[in-house]
């Protein structure tokens, strides 16, 4: 991707023509113990998603699932996503991509291993392969709101508009607090009109 990334607020990533890439880099440090997608937790808060009525408490849920997303009890595996995402935010993709696919090699039933090397493939311009792992991640926990927006993401880029517009619509349904999310879906209408006048 020619765009350079660039952080809004606290928890976005802008790029290219107005695209936001929500979630999928949300709190980057892995935490110590054992959730993931299989945390009972995750099925009360994703109900208390749908009905707050203020977004710093949307927010705290939100950011609640993307912790218990990245827990593994793993030390080793633990650290490898750190270096991995320790690399992905220096933009040091190669490396961030190896230190993901060895924790997909070691725990295949981890999804925001999944999730985040998608992230790592997408930044390159790899947008088959990026797809193909959001498909794990989401056969893993179709839930997961960030692989849905970064589906999305992979769509635009493919200049598939309708596919990306269902993508982000479906992160929404489950996340309604997703603001960059509900930007995107505006620009990629934008650009669905620009295609059929």
């Amino acid at each position: 991707m020619n765009a350079r990334l660039e952080w809004v607020g606290a928890r976005r990533l802008r790029f290219g023509p107005g695209l936001f890439l929500l979630a999928a880099l949300i709190g980057l440090a892995p935490s110590s113990g054992w959730a993931d997608q299989d945390e009972p937790a995750l099925d009360a808060l994703f109900d208390r998603l749908n009905t707050l009525d203020h977004r710093a408490e949307g927010e705290r849920v939100t950011n609640r699932i993307w912790r218990l997303w990245r827990e593994i009890d793993d030390p080793k595996l633990a650290a490898a996503m750190e270096q991995g995402i320790v690399a992905l935010r220096s933009d040091r993709h190669g490396a961030a991509e190896r230190h993901f696919s060895a924790v997909i090699e070691a725990e295949p039933g981890y999804a925001e291993a999944w999730n985040k090397r998608a992230t790592v493939r997408y930044l390159r311009e790899r947008y088959t392969a990026a797809a193909a792992d959001i498909g794990r991640a989401l056969a893993l926990e179709p839930r997961h709101f960030g692989a849905l927006a970064g589906l999305g993401l992979v769509y635009m880029e493919l200049e598939q508009y309708r596919a990306a517009i269902e993508s982000f619509e479906r992160a929404l349904e489950l996340n309604p607090w997703l603001d960059g999310t509900r930007r995107n879906i505006a620009i990629a209408r934008e650009r669905l009109r620009a295609d059929n006048t």
